[in-house]
């Protein structure tokens, strides 16, 4: 049986801003609230975010394994990793990720590329006709 959630923000990375196991107090930008001790597997997550399977999923979950050690000495230690390390290297790449995982990044994405669509279809009549077979969408 899938996951079905898939989160765009880590519940690894929510655990550092827990009110008490697995509780979390949020803000709710779209009613202007603070809401105090909400489940924490329910925040940052929509159903098949990364499409049909898990398999996106399972491979972030790979790299969130990967992290936590370095996340968890970043706490402790209150300091990065030095540079040119590979505790450095994986914080970067995690970073990376998190930067390309949100609603608001895949929005952006299918409106960047459907404006290269829309600019070549302006500039061919050819490709104007079937331009909406290469639209995306989300």
């Amino acid at each position: 049986m899938g996951k079905g959630k898939h989160h765009y923000v880590p519940k690894l990375y929510l655990k550092a801003f827990s009110s008490r196991p697995r509780r979390i107090n949020i803000y709710a930008f779209r009613t202007q609230q603070f809401v105090s001790d909400v489940g924490l597997k329910d925040q940052c997550q929509r159903p098949k975010f990364y499409g049909k399977t898990d398999a996106v999923e399972d491979d972030l979950m790979k790299l969130e394994t990967i992290v936590t050690p370095v996340l968890r000495d970043i706490v402790r230690e209150s300091r990065l990793p030095q540079c040119d390390s590979r505790q450095h290297a994986h914080l970067l790449l995690f970073v990376a990720f998190q930067l390309s995982r949100t609603p608001l990044a895949a929005d952006n994405l299918v409106k960047g590329f459907n404006r290269i669509v829309d600019n070549i279809a302006a500039e061919s009549s050819e490709f104007k006709e079937q331009s909406d077979e290469y639209r995306m969408k989300f």
